[in-house]
């Protein structure tokens, strides 16, 4: 008889909490999607990819002093460990006990969700300041000017969203007419080099999805108002990836259905976060919402098919698919341009996006595409009834 193996739960960050403050830690981790470590009690969760640990326990408790020691003890050294510290006159004793601990990071528990919700996001990573001799290396470089103020942009949304504060639309359309002029001077390939030389993780594919799509619309004639909103859509499309953490962000291998849950709310979150605290069209916030809808109704969030998809979200789903395979990242190297154009023509073939965006797009990188999707489909069937000849 064999007996099959259980998967236990994997997490990279985990809330640790005693009886005391459970109740406290149960709200933190729900808001913040984590999992929850109750010292003293058995835990399911293995220890062997925790890169950090939030920890809020009762300092003033021995044995929970003690239960939290032993647990740190399993950790590497390496392991972040963020301690929530008391507010007030409190605050210099708790710090002081935490540091004992092996605190490396403070945060205060009347802001700890705001706080941590940062600090576990790419929203701290992408509102840290350029050191100025970085800045002025990628202002030298081809479209270095637009990319620093389309990554600026990208930025105040970000901490927008985490701030719960409302943005200027007016500085993303800036951002999106400098882009927009760059890519039309040098070169589409040219700007995305540029940004894939100088920035990374998800500051980088939002700032490539913008470079797409911007040279979406400058090869393909857009009108000034389309093309903004195209270019505009794609400043905006990952903004609800504020909410998700970095770690899920930058996962190097396959995500758990946990994470994968996760990653599945940034449309909506950056939707309900634009539509609240902007005035944007329509046709914009819709493309932040449905960007990763597929024709055949297998995306998300609502599973929208066929017609429902606007040809404004039709056209950024295949910038954003594109934007994702030229990428660099630390675990993959950038594709070719004709791998991804090869790679959205499969998923057109298979239902996924539409073709027409995809025509244009490769258009747009100088790969020539038959005008139809039966067409595309003949041409590649014709090998097939040569041989078989």
């Amino acid at each position: 008889m064999v007996i099959p193996r259980v998967e236990q739960p994997r997490y990279l960050t985990i809330v640790v909490c005693d009886e005391d403050t459970a109740p406290e830690a149960d709200s933190l981790a729900g808001q913040l999607e984590l999992p929850l470590w109750l010292l003293g009690c058995q835990n399911h969760i293995v220890l062997d990819d925790v890169a950090q640990v939030i920890v809020g326990i009762n300092m003033r408790n021995a044995a929970s002093v003690d239960a939290l020691k032993l647990l740190l003890s399993k950790l590497p050294p390496k392991v972040l460990r963020r301690f929530i510290v008391d507010n007030g006159t409190a605050t210099y004793v708790t710090r002081v006990q935490a540091n004992a601990l092996g605190a490396t990071h403070h945060v205060t528990r009347h802001r700890a969700v705001a706080e941590l919700r940062r600090d576990l996001s790419s929203t701290a990573e992408l509102a840290a300041p350029i050191p100025p001799a970085k800045r002025a290396l990628i202002a030298a470089a081809p479209g270095g000017r637009s990319a620093l103020s389309a990554g600026k942009a990208i930025a105040g949304l970000f901490e927008g969203l985490v701030g719960d504060r409302v943005i200027d639309a007016d500085i993303v359309d800036l951002a999106s007419s400098e882009v927009l002029a760059d890519v039309t001077a040098i070169g589409g390939e040219r700007w995305l080099d540029t940004v894939r030389q100088h920035h990374e993780s998800t500051f980088q594919h939002c700032l490539l999805v913008a470079g797409v799509a911007a040279t979406y619309a400058a090869k393909n004639g857009l009108n000034h108002y389309a093309a903004h909103a195209l270019v505009n859509a794609a400043l905006l499309h990952d903004v609800g990836k504020a909410v998700v953490p970095k770690q899920i962000l930058d996962k190097p291998g396959k995500l758990t259905d946990g994470e994968l849950s996760v990653i599945k709310r940034h449309p909506r979150a950056g939707y309900d976060y634009l539509k609240s605290h902007a005035e944007l069209p329509e046709a914009v916030l819709d493309a932040v919402l449905h960007h990763h809808e597929a024709l055949d109704g297998s995306g998300y969030p609502d599973g929208l098919k066929g017609d429902q998809i606007p040809p404004l979200t039709r056209i950024l789903t295949v910038c954003d698919v594109f934007a994702a395979i030229v990428e660099k990242r630390s675990y993959k190297s950038a594709q070719p341009t004709t791998s991804a154009i090869m790679t959205l023509v499969d998923m057109a073939l298979r239902s996924r996006v539409d073709y027409e965006a995809v025509r244009r797009l490769a258009s747009a990188f100088s790969i020539p595409l038959p005008q139809t999707l039966e067409e595309l489909a003949a041409s590649l069937a014709q090998p097939t009834r040569a041989q078989a000849s």
